[in-house]
């Protein structure tokens, strides 16, 4: 069997550079992403969104390289993972308990199985020593530059969208939490670029990306970019001042990162001060219109959850939907947007111990050389995923994670 498979993947792979491949595929997420928002606000009716195109194509071109080294083990899992969740979605049915048919749930299973599905391919690449650290960050530093500008160009054009209707901005981006994620990586990426670094090109993707997240005007955004922030850099000074480490970094510049980034955000503050002033009286609005702290600082997404446990306890079929999930219930109730409690209620807790596993193997064999940025971009990742969701079910999002778990495997 493998060698059939491996004949026919042999086409003349030598003369494909994988890494270039690598860089350019994930690199067009941003601008893919924008594209489709824009196709989705613009009010066109299609069957089938450019995103899912995407998701398509990366599916196709990662199964292409993942059946160049075709180890059955690895499919056997895969497809194992697959199999539940089809299995579930067919219980779904079954039992009434989901609003959207059998179709409509598999083509949304796709926005969940794609990063499994890029993490195995990504397992696969990284034993065969194919790609090396620098194409993830190579990436990371594109994803810096391009979705700042596909945020600021429109912007200046006077074209694209409110985040919350009149208030914040997030360009033709359809997924307000998936764009924030993206751009606190990004942040995060330059950020320790500079610390570690320091490059003029830094400087410009950290300012480009504080300013979109300003922008955006979403709480998370402003929390997780000052915590990155304070975290990173006092951790830089205390290290200087244990170790005495002065080489490419001593007070001057971590001086020079603090009166950027402090600069960068008075002079935000000063000319759009009409926008994020209505910013600020909605998050005022949204305070005083909670239940309390953690209700404000998840934007009521923890006052739905009770709302599902209620549904699935008072069902006949607790049982089942608790391993199963209920599938799709947004027809009479929204969406909790923190992914694994949406994992859990839509598929349910076998799915959440299937996503535990595999990412648990990123962390188990990370490779503990050169810098932490990946591990620490790994936690916050799971974090955000949590707190804001759209992380593991998005394409942006979880090409995003993706490829911070890449980093955490891959040689220097």
């Amino acid at each position: 069997m493998k060698r059939v498979v491996s004949n026919l993947i042999n086409l003349d792979i030598k003369k494909i550079n994988i890494q270039l491949v690598f860089i350019v595929l994930f690199s067009m997420s941003p601008l893919i992403d924008s594209l489709n928002g824009l196709i989705i606000k613009s009010g066109v009716k299609s069957s089938i969104t450019i995103g899912q195109i995407y998701r398509f194509l990366i599916i196709l071109i990662l199964a292409f390289f993942w059946l160049r080294n075709f180890k059955l083990k690895k499919y056997v899992v895969f497809l194992s993972i697959f199999s539940y969740f089809v299995i579930a979605i067919l219980i779904h049915d079954f039992i009434g308990s989901t609003t959207q048919s059998v179709i409509s749930e598999l083509i949304d299973l796709s926005r969940w199985l794609l990063l499994p599905f890029m993490l195995f391919v990504f397992i696969s690449l990284n034993k065969e020593g194919e790609i090396k650290r620098k194409a993830v960050s190579k990436v990371l530093y594109i994803f810096s530059i391009l979705v700042p500008l596909t945020l600021l160009i429109p912007y200046v054009m006077g074209v694209g969208y409110g985040t919350y209707y009149s208030t914040g901005y997030k360009g033709f981006y359809y997924s307000t939490n998936a764009l924030s994620y993206t751009l606190i990586i990004c942040f995060f990426y330059s950020l320790n670029k500079l610390l570690n670094n320091f490059s003029k090109k830094y400087i410009v993707t950290m300012i480009l990306n504080v300013v979109c997240i300003i922008l955006v005007g979403a709480k998370a955004g402003f929390l997780f970019t000052f915590l990155i922030f304070i975290l990173s850099v006092g951790n830089k000074l205390r290290l200087y001042i244990k170790q005495k480490e002065n080489s490419n970094f001593n007070i001057r510049t971590i001086l020079i990162i603090l009166v950027i980034f402090f600069a960068t955000i008075f002079l935000v503050f000063v000319c759009f001060y009409d926008k994020l002033f209505y910013i600020w009286e909605r998050q005022k609005y949204l305070f005083a219109d909670s239940t309390g702290l953690l209700s404000y600082l998840t934007s009521k997404r923890t006052d739905r959850i009770p709302l599902y446990f209620n549904e699935i306890s008072s069902s006949s079929f607790t049982l089942i939907r608790v391993l199963f999930g209920s599938g799709d219930m947004t027809d009479h109730l929204l969406l909790i947007e923190m992914d694994f409690f949406d994992l859990f209620f839509t598929y349910g807790i076998l799915a959440v111990l299937i996503f535990v596993g595999v990412l648990g193997y990123f962390v188990k064999y990370r490779n503990g050389k050169g810098s932490k940025f990946y591990l620490y971009a790994f936690c916050l990742s799971l974090i955000y995923s949590f707190w804001g969701g759209h992380v593991l079910n998005n394409a942006l999002g979880s090409s995003v994670f993706a490829l911070v778990c890449f980093g955490m495997i891959l040689n220097a």
